[in-house]
Parts: structure tokens; C-alpha cells; sequence
């Protein structure tokens, strides 16, 4: 019986479910301006991926390499890039519109306190109003491939490799001179 694989889909789909999850908790408590939760999501990030390259390993008998490991790590981040910037756009644009809202009024007291003119408070505010969504998914997808890249390089560090061969370049055959 051959053995199976737990696909980059379904284990991208399980790490962004409990981040979107923590998400909501976060807003519906309005813990957001917290760096402990900012802090939590990462580690939920980092040590699913890691989660995810040791089951890729296991189910693999361990039989893996540091580039195995990372490519599926990097795989599974990818995933959960686009439910988490899927779940961002509905959540900003639906469930909770007045979180842009939040934010301008942020800036406006941050400006405010560093003395910028109403007038120039004013104008970035427009601007920042019309663009809030594109800079959020931009925002978004740098800081989930950042971030991928990290955990998957822990993952690919940390998790047990046994390869069959400790040359990924030579075929095991005999070589002639």
C-alpha cells in the first residue's frame, strides 16, 4: 500500500484557517494595536511551517533534503498567502469596514503629533483612503514571503533528513576512470 502525502493545499489550508481564526479573535476583542498578538500570529506562521515540512519529512520516511523540505514549506506559505489576502480584502471591504476608518484616524492624531499641517494631513489622508486595499495586499503578500522564506529555512533546518544518498549530484553508480 502506498503511502500518502498530505498536500501543500491541505496544509496551507489548515495554517491559514487558524490564523484567520486569530484574526478574528483579534478583532472582535480589538486587540490589533497589540505587539503581543502581532507577535502571536508570527510564531502561528513560523511553527506551522515547520509543522508542515516535519509531516512532509515523516510521511516521507525522512528520506528528504534541505531543498525538499523548503520547496514544500515555501509551497505551503504560498497557500496560505492567498487565503490570508483573500480573508484581508473580505474583512476590510465587509465585516469590518471601520478598520480603515480606525486606521485614518491613527495617522491623523500621528501626523497631528509631529506637526504636519491640516492641509497636508488632509491630502495624504485622500490619498491613502483611495489606495488602503492595494497597499494592505502588498503589505500582505511581502510580509507572508518574508516570513514564508524564514520558516521555511527553520523548517527545512530543523526537521530530520535520512537521504539515500548524501550527494543529491552522484547517481550511486560506480564511477570509470
Amino acid at each position: 500500500m502506498e503511502k500518502k502525502v498530505t498536500s501543500t493545499i491541505t496544509k496551507g489550508t489548515i495554517i491559514a484557517v487558524i490564523l484567520v481564526l486569530f484574526y478574528l479573535v483579534v478583532q472582535l476583542c480589538n486587540l490589533n494595536q497589540s505587539k503581543i498578538v502581532t507577535f502571536s500570529s508570527i510564531f502561528i506562521l513560523l511553527g506551522g511551517l515547520v509543522w508542515s515540512g516535519n509531516l512532509f519529512a515523516k510521511q516521507n520516511d525522512h528520506n528528504v533534503t534541505f531543498g525538499n523540505v523548503f520547496a514544500n514549506s515555501f509551497r505551503v506559505n504560498a497557500m496560505i498567502v492567498i487565503i490570508v489576502l483573500f480573508w484581508t480584502i473580505i474583512s476590510m471591504k465587509f465585516i469590518f469596514p471601520n478598520q480603515i476608518d480606525e486606521s485614518i484616524n491613527l495617522a491623523r492624531k500621528s501626523m497631528e503629533q509631529q506637526g504636519v499641517s491640516d492641509s497636508q494631513i488632509d491630502a495624504s489622508l485622500v490619498m491613502y483612503k483611495k489606495n488602503v486595499i492595494p497597499l494592505t495586499m502588498g503589505g500582505t503578500i511581502l510580509f507572508y514571503a518574508i516570513l514564508g522564506a524564514i520558516g521555511s529555512l527553520i523548517a527545512a533546518a530543523v526537521v530530520k533528513k535520512n537521504p539515500t544518498s548524501s550527494n543529491p549530484f552522484q547517481d550511486n553508480k560506480p564511477q570509470e576512470l
